[in-house]
């Protein structure tokens, strides 16, 4: 057998890379835009909860801003009458990034159930805001940030609500499936509260840690179901997001799907 020459196997190693990079860029895009959405909602929670004569008063769009990497944050100064300085910061990064407030009081960071992003929030004097958690805020945005729902084909993971509309005094139901779609048997962990995270009515349930202790074979065509009931908080669309976090074949298989409330 001949033996092809270095330069086509170094090529073949450089189109690969290529193709690893892009594919990795796209995924930290996808999380990036999530995580964008998350900041958004924290600076909307704010502006309906606070009131006009709040030290939040002044905070427009304006104060959310990018960075250079493409990771959004919300920034935000004011000058007390005492003449101190109240500054606040939500910032999204990569689960790995420090910020430089890390070691001060006020700082919390909050990951997401993807555990590739995470929220951090710094408050340099939280008693000013009076009855205003903006740290409960930051946590439930930061348990919404999941990417575009990812099947692989073989392991699909879906989320079938019993209707699409309900009222607002009733019972929202699902079922959450993982199912093996291929032609061999898997050896998978079940749906619980180890191997998977749903985000629901403001609500995270589950870590999704990936804990593959107790591993059971799940035989092709063959699911594992979930059933999930709630009440509704409010009317309005309400959106469910799901994730196995067991990865299979790169990828943590997700599920999104929506209800109206009335």
């Amino acid at each position: 057998m001949k033996r092809l020459p270095g330069v086509l196997f170094g090529m073949y190693g450089f189109i690969v890379a290529c193709f690893i990079s892009v594919a990795q860029a796209q995924e930290i895009a996808g999380i990036q835009k999530e995580a964008k959405d998350s900041i958004h909602k924290v600076y909307e929670q704010i502006i309906a909860r606070h009131t006009p004569q709040s030290i939040l008063s002044d905070l427009s769009e304006r104060d959310i801003k990018v960075d250079e990497s493409g990771w959004s944050y919300l920034e935000y100064s004011r000058t007390l009458q005492d003449g101190t300085m109240f500054y606040l910061l939500v910032r999204s990064l990569p689960v790995q990034s420090v910020d430089f407030h890390a070691k001060l009081d006020g700082y919390r960071e909050f990951l997401s159930p993807m555990q590739d992003a995470k929220i951090v929030v710094y408050l340099s004097n939280r008693s000013v805001l009076g009855g205003l958690d903006i740290y409960d805020m930051v946590q439930s945005a930061a348990a919404s940030i999941y990417p575009e729902e990812r099947n692989n084909g073989t392991l699909q993971l879906v989320i079938d609500p019993s209707k699409q509309v309900y009222k607002r005094d009733e019972k929202v139901e699902f079922d959450l499936s993982l199912r093996n779609t291929g032609n061999v048997a898997l050896r998978l962990r079940k749906l619980n509260e180890s191997s998977t995270s749903c985000y629901f009515n403001g609500v995270l349930w589950g870590e999704g840690e990936g804990d593959s202790k107790k591993d059971s074979v799940l035989a092709p065509g063959a699911a594992y179901h979930k059933r999930f009931v709630f009440w509704p908080e409010k009317k309005g669309r309400l959106e469910i997001r799901c994730t196995y976090g067991l990865k299979f074949m790169g990828d943590m298989p997700t599920a999104r799907a929506t209800v109206e409330i009335q």
